[in-house]
Formats: structure tokens, C-alpha cells, sequence
């Protein structure tokens, strides 16, 4: 086996051990080859190599207005009784403002919940980022981007680091939920709408990018706050908190 990693890595110009495994995995070789190709070190690179590997270029990324590139992704969360719920949200790059809500997993669906969340109020992103899922590769989905002058970006398969960001931000808001159903548990879907919308609700009004909250780079106000001792006047909002 390893003389036939050998060989081959030698016809195809000494590649990437990286590269070269998926490569591999591409071809269904078996998994120890695989293994033992990223471990493998080739005599020939190793002897032909003069100094120190140069340390992977760095980027600069560039200031983002509101509604310029957005990530979408589909995240489910469960509760402590096993009852699953699915949500899409969306991450607005430039503020990081980010809404989302419970919704199905098909192209319809996906169509559907995007209108009504995003494009209802801000309109129409300049890109949208998203993983390669069946139902954003629907001729219908690709229809509705084009008519809509959106340019879709797609991650690579298993390239879950390419939708870093917006996939962190959903796991913020699952951990949101889990703290949420300790206290109160959600048991319905109707609790859960409530519930979700509770967390984009704090999480854009409590958050600081630049200095600023996220609702206060969208939409120039801060979100009042219910019950408040300083500013809140209303007495019914005030006894509620006082249950």
C-alpha cells in the first residue's frame, strides 16, 4: 500500500497530502489508504524542500454595508423530551443582524420562510452564502435567486468552515433555546415560535458590533425594553414582571 501511495502521488506531482486524500476518498479507496496518505511524507518533497513552509496568507476583508452578502443556513434543535424542531436564519455579514424561523427543509418552504423574513422588509441581498443542500440545488430556488438579481454563493461539500460564521451564530441560538427551556419549557411548536423569536429579539438588541447593536445599525433605534425601571411607564407591563 505504500508503495502504490507512493506511485501515485509521484505521477500526479507530488500533491498536497490533503488534497491527495480527497483524491482519494473521490476514487472510494479504502479507508486505511486514505489514512495513511495524510500521514505519509514523500522522500522527494522532503529533500527538494529549502527552508521553512510559508505560513498561509492572511486576508483583509472588506467593509460590509447592511444587506450586502447574507448567510442562510437550516439548523434544528431539540428539546429535553426528544421533540425536534427545524429553523432557518439568516446572518446579515455587515451587521451581523440576524433573524430566522421554524421552517420545513424543502425548496417551497425554504422559498417561503426567506420572503417572509428577509426580503418582506430589507429586499433583496447582494449574495447569499449557503451550503450545498438538494433543496437550494432545486432548478425552482435557482429561478427565484436569478429573478431576483441575488448571486448565490455554495459551499463546498463537507466544507462546513465556509459557512463558519452563520453556523456559529446557530449554535449560539440553540444554546439561547436550551437555556430558555430550562426555565420555561417549550413544548409546541407555538412555544417555540414565541421562544425563537425571543432569542433574535435579545441576541440583535444586546450584541455589539462596532459599538453599535445590530438593530441599531439597521434600523438606527434600540428595541424598548418591557418593564423597564427607567423608561417603561406601562403599569400592566410592570406587574406582569413583578409574577
Amino acid at each position: 500500500e505504500r508503495e502504490w501511495v507512493k506511485r501515485v502521488r509521484h505521477r500526479m506531482g507530488h500533491p498536497d497530502p490533503k488534497k491527495f486524500a480527497v483524491f482519494l476518498k473521490d476514487t472510494h479507496a479504502d479507508p486505511k489508504i486514505i489514512a495513511g496518505a495524510l500521514e505519509y511524507q514523500c522522500d522527494a518533497c522532503g529533500e527538494s524542500q529549502t527552508g521553512y513552509s510559508l505560513a498561509r496568507p492572511a486576508a483583509i476583508h472588506a467593509h460590509l454595508t447592511f444587506n450586502e452578502v447574507i448567510g442562510m443556513d437550516t439548523a434544528s434543535w431539540t428539546n429535553d423530551q426528544g421533540l425536534r424542531f427545524t429553523f432557518v436564519h439568516f446572518l446579515d455579514e455587515g451587521t451581523l443582524f440576524h433573524l430566522g424561523k421554524r421552517c420545513a427543509e424543502d425548496s417551497d418552504s425554504q422559498l417561503s420562510c426567506f420572503g417572509d423574513t428577509w426580503l418582506s422588509w430589507a429586499g433583496p441581498p447582494r449574495q447569499v452564502y449557503l451550503d450545498p443542500a438538494s433543496e437550494y440545488n432545486s432548478e425552482k430556488w435557482l429561478e427565484a435567486m436569478q429573478s431576483e438579481d441575488i448571486q448565490l454563493k455554495m459551499s463546498a461539500a463537507e466544507s462546513h468552515w465556509q459557512l463558519g460564521r452563520v453556523e456559529a451564530h446557530g449554535r449560539i441560538v440553540k444554546r439561547m433555546l436550551d437555556l430558555m427551556n430550562a426555565e420555561v419549557p417549550i413544548r409546541s411548536e407555538e412555544e417555540f415560535d414565541r421562544a425563537i423569536r425571543q432569542v433574535f429579539c435579545a441576541k440583535n438588541s444586546m450584541s455589539r458590533v462596532h459599538g453599535f447593536t445590530p438593530e441599531q445599525a439597521v434600523l438606527g433605534v434600540a428595541r424598548r425594553l418591557p418593564a423597564s425601571v427607567i423608561s417603561g411607564t406601562e403599569a400592566s407591563s410592570h406587574s406582569l414582571a413583578d409574577q
